[in-house]
């Protein structure tokens, strides 16, 4: 099992669709550097189905569909990254969690495991 934390918040799916798309692309690549810089690349892609759980921390609570819209850029990051062959479902299957926390404190917990790893 792979498990990391990502410091910064994940803004809503509402907030990324109303911005600039260079605002959006901006995002994407802030969350790959920062899945880079702490978690490294992997070289070899995964054979294996994937189960990802994501526990989001932010000041204010998201509805669901914000907080699965708000991480679509960590999915796609975590991909282009290696840790994920594909974002389809036969090839992950994603959980979102999200907590309370201070601000200042928001930050993303990623725990990648491999479908046929015992919990």
């Amino acid at each position: 099992m792979k498990c990391f934390t990502l410091p910064g918040r994940v803004e809503s799916l509402n907030k990324l669709l109303t911005s600039h798309w260079s605002k959006r692309y901006a995002s994407n690549n802030a969350w790959f550097a920062k899945v880079i810089a702490i978690a490294g690349a992997r070289y070899e892609r995964p054979k294996v189905r994937q189960d990802v759980t994501l526990t989001v921390y932010l000041n204010r609570e998201l509805d669901r569909d914000n907080l699965i819209g708000g991480c679509k850029g960590l999915i796609d990051s975590l991909t282009k990254a290696g840790y994920l062959k594909d974002d389809k479902p036969e090839w992950c299957v994603v959980t979102y969690n999200s907590e309370p926390c201070k601000k200042g404190q928001e930050r993303v917990e990623v725990k990648i495991r491999d479908e046929s790893e015992s919990e």
